[in-house]
């Protein structure tokens, strides 16, 4: 992190609390456009969305003021509603009042991911697919980590599907004629062997369906809050939104990644379209998956991107489908939504024999996915084509500590989450060490809650593997990004270190004044040659020097 560049003169900070550092830091150019806009950021625009008529997503705080407020309208998870058109307008402008309003949004329709290639023989007893991922090799096994596919729902008349057991997870999930997609998606993934059709990859998997009916925002984060609420599990997102369609989606991934669940989501077929962004594909901490033909090579139409996380087969996909799409019940298709449902339940197969965390599968899948021209990461097929018996015998990768923890909002109790995170240092612990990774586009900041006693020196020290930088910002710090570093340093940032290389740094922070403080240490990689960085930090509290 050292280099040429020296630290500043101390820089006077608002309070007691002061430190030092450069011009540089976590500007909003380094935020993802995609993601929600920072809490209580965007009141304006919620206002003029509802005073146009618009039906609205509306994300508030833990305030219990505020449900109240938004009683008769539609609870479609933690801290989000759906507020009728006639009332947005009231409801906004109430919530703004007790300030209550994280933001607002339209209702945008989601698009599936998943195209037809032409009819195919229902007879497939040795797909092509399962020699390119290693499936061949490997037995499934028995019941075990569940896979819930969140999609239009699986035809339960269906032979693949009328006597396998499958835990329907909310109201929408029943045969309504139409539960296309969900059913092809959920065969590749786990139809069973009974002599009949197809068998997906793992046959015996625990399988969930969340329905997510008019496939419109609204029902998505219905089916999604659905899932988290039956706890752990691999979460199937074969479909995508058209930025910014749908950012209260990503809140929800936030809590679903908290409560140990895995979000695996497909890339998209548009690459003939300049590959445009969807979400929640291209979000932090979503394992994103791409296509790849019987030749190993990328799917003419699979997405590329700086999102990719590692591609399966995705063509000449034998699936079962509901008979008003083909009166033999299946149906060859192509599409990153088949290449993702069988990541996922390659997902649930690794979880169920080694008993792996969700948050660390993710790093499993990567690190064990079968690497393809060029080498290294590529933004065609991510890390390589998914290869199962890699993943099984491979070394666990070690658990990055604390996350979520991407934003302030993460780690507070007023934010997304139900509990803080655990602060570093704390009235009784002076010091603290850990070691964690970031990623510009999967883990792109670290959020940690550190406590400075009164009239004592905090020291942050951070030795990296690339380029990292660190800011530390006051208690009312509602986000790590900014627009103006100077106005930052005039309000909630108190300073930074931002040396380049890998060398040590350290960080202190003075508190002069009487009373302990609780502050926020962004520990970020900002934009250089290299995407990823480890690095170890640790906290020591000291007297201040005279």
């Amino acid at each position: 992190m050292s280099g040429s560049r020296g630290l500043l003169a101390a820089v006077a900070a608002t309070g007691a609390l002061a430190a030092a550092g450069p011009a540089f830091g976590i500007d909003m150019s380094l935020r993802s456009p995609f993601l929600p806009p920072p809490d209580g950021s965007s009141p304006a625009q919620a206002l003029a969305l509802a005073e146009q008529g618009h039906e609205l997503i509306v994300t508030v705080t833990g305030d219990r003021r505020a449900e109240a407020i938004l009683r008769g309208s539609r609870r479609l998870g933690e801290g989000t509603w759906l507020v009728p058109a006639d009332r947005s307008a009231a409801v906004v402008r109430r919530l703004r009042s007790i300030g209550a309003l994280r933001y607002a949004h339209r209702n945008g329709r989601m698009r599936p991911s998943g195209v037809y290639a032409g009819q195919g023989d229902p007879l497939d007893p040795a797909p092509w697919w399962m020699p390119q991922i290693g499936a061949n090799r490997v037995a499934a096994p028995a019941l075990g980590f569940p896979l819930t596919i969140v999609d239009d729902g699986i035809d339960q008349s269906h032979p693949e599907f009328s006597a396998r057991p499958v835990t329907f997870l909310n109201q929408n999930a029943v045969v309504t004629g139409d539960d296309f997609h969900g059913t092809m998606v959920s065969s590749i993934a786990a139809a069973p062997v009974n002599g009949v059709g197809i068998a997906g990859l793992y046959p015996q998997a625990s399988l969930r369906s969340a329905d997510t009916g008019a496939g419109d925002c609204a029902d998505v984060l219905a089916a999604v809050e659905a899932a988290i609420s039956s706890g752990p599990t691999i979460l199937n997102m074969s479909w995508g939104f058209s930025p910014p369609s749908c950012p209260a989606l990503h809140d929800q991934i936030i809590r679903a990644v908290a409560t140990r669940i895995l979000p695996v989501a497909a890339a998209g077929n548009m690459r003939l379209h300049f590959s445009p962004p969807g979400v929640p594909a291209i979000w932090p901490h979503v394992l994103t998956i791409g296509s790849t033909d019987p030749d190993g090579e990328v799917s003419l139409f699979s997405n590329e991107g700086m999102g990719i996380d590692l591609a399966a087969p995705g063509e000449s996909m034998v699936v079962a489908a509901p008979r008003f799409l083909n009166p033999s019940g299946y149906e060859t298709v192509e599409g990153t939504s088949f290449s993702t449902s069988l990541v996922s339940a390659a997902a649930a197969w690794v979880a169920t024999r080694r008993g792996v965390q969700a948050r660390q599968l993710a790093d499993l899948l990567r690190s064990s996915a079968r690497d393809v021209a060029p080498t290294g990461w590529d933004a065609d097929t991510g890390f390589g084509i998914l290869d199962l018996p890699s993943a099984l015998r491979r070394p666990l990768p070690a658990l990055d500590p604390l996350e979520p923890n991407d934003d302030m909002n993460q780690v507070t109790a007023v934010g997304l989450l139900k509990h803080a995170a655990p602060a570093l240092t704390r009235p009784g612990r002076a010091q603290a060490a850990l070691h964690a990774r970031l990623d510009r586009t999967e883990d792109p900041v670290d959020v940690y809650r550190v406590y400075v006693p009164a009239r004592r020196q905090l020291r942050l020290r951070i030795a990296p593997t690339s380029n990292v930088d660190v800011e530390v910002f006051r208690p009312n710090a509602r986000t790590c990004y900014y627009q103006s570093r100077s106005r930052a340093l005039h309000g909630p940032l108190i300073g930074g270190r931002y040396g380049r290389g890998t060398a040590p740094e350290t960080f202190p922070v003075r508190n002069r004044s009487g009373n302990g403080q609780y502050l926020f240490a962004c520990v970020y990689k900002p934009r250089d040659q290299v995407s990823t960085a480890s690095y170890s930090l640790s906290i020591t509290t000291t007297r201040l020097s005279r």
